[in-house]
């Protein structure tokens, strides 16, 4: 029971519910780094395709979330189609490069969609690292806030604060 409320249902990553807790707990663990990402332009995969080729397209991304983060750190299904990733005890050049392999990752991959030729998706995030001296809300924010930076500035890109 303890694991279906942690869990998203569709894309089996931690929920909403767990992700200001695991993030409260990791700030006195050592450097921890947070990712947030945002599939673009998603709502034209639903309008264009369907809901339920969109929601496959979610159930993917989370599959290669899981294949490019660290065992010990934490993916999270953040809201409709943002992600977030706890990188718990890693150095600044470590998260950056894990959060640049995931928007490669993401945007090399081919989707299928039943009508029509192979769909392409990309991500754009926003990196903060996470500080013991700062209410964890405001560092989601910051975080959220480089995302919609990174949409403005073309998409498909991670703009990281270290």
């Amino acid at each position: 029971m303890e694991r279906i409320a942690q869990t998203d249902p569709l894309t089996s990553l931690l929920n909403m519910r767990t992700f200001e807790s695991a993030l409260n707990q990791s700030l006195g663990e050592g450097p921890a780094y947070l990712p947030i990402f945002d599939l673009d332009r998603f709502k034209l995969v639903n309008d264009t395709y369907g809901h339920i080729f969109g929601n496959e397209v979610l159930v993917a991304v989370a599959g290669l979330m899981r294949s490019q983060i660290r065992a010990g750190d934490l993916a999270f299904r953040y809201g409709g189609e943002e992600f977030a990733v706890l990188l718990r005890t890693c150095s600044a050049e470590q998260a950056v490069q894990v959060a640049e392999r995931l928007r490669a990752v993401v945007s090399a991959h081919s989707f299928a969609p039943a009508e029509g030729q192979a769909l392409h998706v990309t991500i754009s995030g926003g990196l903060v690292p996470l500080r013991a001296d700062q209410p964890v809300e405001r560092q989601v924010g910051e975080a959220d806030a480089l995302l919609y930076q990174a949409k403005a500035a073309g998409r498909n890109r991670i703009l990281a604060a270290v």
